[in-house]
């Protein structure tokens, strides 16, 4: 193991997280016009849970080409646009923000197309709805 591994910090879950996504949803609603959703999905999405304190956001519009031609509205937000962040998904773009000098929102925009979304909605909702699966104390018999 490397010393210059990046340490992930987990911290207890933060009521105040739900209320930081919907000023994010605003922002970004007005942003991407275009975009057909704008949710809160990843650990700071599931009440209760542990994570670290990123809030994740999913995007999903009708072309990621449109969104990486013109980066301008995110940027004005504070996004930095990860172009390499997953370069086998052409439906799949990523933007990090920083608030008070640390990373505090990772925006995930996809294409219509992309099976990702469901995936994600799924795996939060099961999260959600199996506390200690999400705990990680579920016991296999």
């Amino acid at each position: 193991m490397s010393d210059d591994a990046p340490v992930v910090e987990v911290v207890p879950y933060d009521p105040a997280w739900p209320a930081r996504f919907k000023i994010e949803q605003r922002l970004l609603s007005e942003a991407l016009p275009a975009a057909l959703s704008v949710e809160h999905f990843g650990s700071t999405s599931v009440p209760g849970l542990a994570a670290k304190p990123i809030i994740d956001i999913l995007v999903v519009v009708p072309e990621v080409g449109a969104v990486a031609a013109d980066v301008r509205p995110l940027e004005q937000l504070g996004y930095v646009y990860r172009p390499l962040a997953f370069p086998d998904d052409d439906e799949h773009l990523f933007f990090a923000k920083e608030t008070a000098g640390k990373r505090s929102h990772h925006l995930h925009v996809f294409g219509v197309m992309s099976l990702l979304p469901q995936a994600h909605r799924v795996f939060r909702a099961y999260l959600a709805a199996a506390p200690d699966a999400a705990r990680g104390t579920v016991q296999i018999t």
